[in-house]
């Protein structure tokens, strides 16, 4: 039997990248799977990229959703899933660009019988020349959090590794913690058992998140390095770089607050609140980038402005 997916693109101000997304679904066209169709949620984008939709509905079975205000990334991902059909959902980022059997080899994967414990898939990403990027990413701890934080990540890989592990060969299919959510193919009755993606996670963590509630329900995530996708990285959030670090030091937060609690929650918070930013305008300034200072003072201020914001409804509560 065929695998059924329904593929989901959040798009927000893509330019010619969701364009280039959806033109490259022609190289999957033969693939041995029933692609029953392509939402594309719009996050209330301003520059025209949506236009590219309406030439190409008769090309792709492509349901549009447009927002009216910019819901989040894990917010739009659950409405373009609400109601799809198929046994699989793909998510995948509009900075993507497909090739012939990226559909086939993870949908024949998680529909093969003695797969039915996992409930994850992810491929090997690329960028435009072909040269291998990360694709999968270790299971976020307080220690990796805080080390990310204070850049020990980079000093001392060896006690405190990166989120993000290097590159995985051409030939590797493992377990893993977690795939990158740019490529992100999840058993449809998993995703609904879950109930989607956590929401309070308006950009990042949400599919560290949905990796870690999966692995709780006895389910496991596989890369399949035999097949590949392009991804160009940050599409659009690289134009607005200090949203784009406010956003991932509130889910990290986040992240800490629901999945650790208590001391290492704190932790994790104290020293993206406080040791971050130090450190980050210390690096701004010794290389004298006045951009970078001023993206790092608005993401801070306004991140300090919405945990001051949670604290008092909390309080009040």
């Amino acid at each position: 039997m065929r695998p059924g997916i329904a593929v989901v693109i959040v798009n927000w101000n893509s330019g010619c990248l969701l364009d280039r997304c959806l033109n490259s679904f022609a190289n999957v066209a033969a693939d041995e799977v029933d692609l029953h169709s392509i939402t594309v949620v719009d996050n209330a984008s301003i520059d025209g990229s949506l236009a590219c939709t309406e030439r190409l509905h008769n090309r792709l079975p492509l349901r549009v959703i447009q927002n009216r205000e910019n819901r989040g990334f894990a917010a739009a991902c659950n409405q373009g899933a609400k109601g799809a059909a198929g046994d699989l959902l793909l998510f995948l980022n509009p900075d993507t660009l497909l090739h012939a059997d990226r559909l086939a080899i993870p949908g024949a994967f998680l529909t093969a019988a003695e797969n039915a414990t996992i409930g994850i898939v992810g491929i090997r990403l690329t960028d435009a020349c072909g040269h291998a990027a990360s694709s999968t990413s270790r299971r976020p701890s307080a220690r990796l959090l805080i080390g990310t934080c204070l850049g020990l990540d980079r000093i001392l890989p060896g006690v405190f590794p990166p989120l993000l592990v290097h590159a995985e060969a051409r030939d590797v299919i493992r377990g893993v913690d977690q795939v990158v959510g740019a490529f992100f193919m999840v058993r449809r009755p998993l995703f609904e058992q879950l109930n989607g993606f956590d929401e309070r996670f308006f950009l990042y963590f949400e599919d560290a998140d949905f990796a870690l509630r999966a692995h709780a329900a006895g389910m496991s995530t596989m890369f399949l390095g035999t097949a590949s996708a392009e991804h160009v990285g940050h599409g659009s959030s690289r134009q607005v770089p200090a949203w784009r670090l406010f956003h991932f030091c509130r889910s990290r937060i986040a992240f800490a607050r629901k999945h650790f609690g208590g001391g290492a929650g704190l932790a994790v918070e104290l020293a993206t609140l406080l040791a971050e930013p130090t450190l980050r305008v210390a690096r701004a300034a010794l290389q004298g980038s006045a951009a970078e200072l001023r993206a790092v003072g608005h993401a801070y201020a306004m991140l300090w402005g919405d945990v001051l914001g949670i604290r008092r409804a909390e309080t009040r509560q």
